[in-house]
């Protein structure tokens, strides 16, 4: 069947989409719950809150509180997101492997880059993409319009970060994104439309200006690489090495010495750009190969 002959069913997207972001919705909300529960005595200003006599005090009490409940789950929002990710396993698993089966039983072809080329090729385009975009943004003074970018990471040990966003939510994200969305969208219309798509949608769940537009570039490379490799590994590894990249950008002497000046900025915004563009060279000039299944 020609994949241009029908739109893609509108379930057949959103309806994994939406059950993905109520899991990761309920799953956020019950680790969130269970790391205040235990402080509730520690920030709850019981005090302040019997001895308001005004409306205003007692909002101004308990908006205290709730600020209190903010500071001590922003200590471990990066094992919540991860357990949160971790949950979405247990829905884009299964449709994944289902999703490869039928390609297998229909006999669809897919792509295959030979193995240790590709994977330092991608491990390249990668970093290249991740330096490049984070001081090109950093010259643009777009990380500044951005909380998530400039405070949150700072409140949680470098190990932690990159167990939890260098490894565990790339590995679900592309299952989702990439595994899913996009391929869907692929079974029924051209690779730029379907990245396009997947790619807007990837950076709108992010919830920021600042992630739409980082996430949403990185969406079209990780849907590219996908394509042209024929892999969910692929993509998988190059979101860690962004992710990777991007911590020990933000917690090293290294990229506090390139941010510490708009020259060594510039530089790497250029050397990125080259390196970058060499490693697509490179991945879009291998030859492709069938094989029987995608992966």
């Amino acid at each position: 069947m020609d994949r241009n002959s029908e739109p893609v069913k509108f379930w057949h997207v959103c309806g994994p989409l939406l059950l993905y972001w109520v899991i990761q919705f309920v799953a956020r909300l019950v680790a969130e719950l269970a790391v205040m529960i235990p402080h509730i005595g520690q920030v709850m200003d019981y005090d302040a809150l019997e001895k308001s006599t005004t409306t205003e005090e007692m909002t101004e009490a308990i908006m205290s509180s709730v600020q209190g409940m903010y500071e001590i789950v922003g200590k471990y929002i990066m094992p919540i997101l991860a357990f949160s990710a971790l949950c979405t396993l247990f829905l884009t698993v299964p449709l994944f492997l289902k999703d490869r089966k039928k390609e297998r039983i229909l006999h669809k072809q897919s792509v295959k880059v030979p193995g240790v080329k590709k994977y330092l090729v991608v491990f390249g385009l990668g970093s290249a993409f991740c330096i490049g975009l984070n001081c090109l943004m950093m010259l643009s003074a777009l990380a500044l319009s951005s909380f998530a970018y400039s405070d949150v990471d700072m409140q949680t040990n470098v190990v932690v970060q990159l167990i939890c966003m260098g490894i565990i939510v790339p590995v679900a994200e592309e299952l989702m994104f990439r595994g899913l969305v996009f391929k869907r969208f692929r079974e029924k219309s051209t690779f730029f439309s379907a990245a396009l798509l997947s790619s807007l949608i990837f950076g709108l769940m992010n919830g920021n200006l600042l992630q739409i537009l980082y996430v949403g570039a990185m969406g079209m490379v990780l849907a590219y690489s996908y394509e042209i490799c024929g892999t969910i590994k692929v993509p998988i590894l190059l979101h860690i090495t962004v992710n990777v990249m991007g911590i020990l950008l933000t917690d090293s002497a290294l990229g506090a010495w390139i941010q510490g000046d708009i020259m060594r900025l510039g530089g790497a915004v250029i050397v990125s750009a080259f390196v970058g563009s060499s490693m697509y060279v490179l991945l879009r000039g291998m030859k492709k190969q069938e094989v029987p299944p995608v992966e």
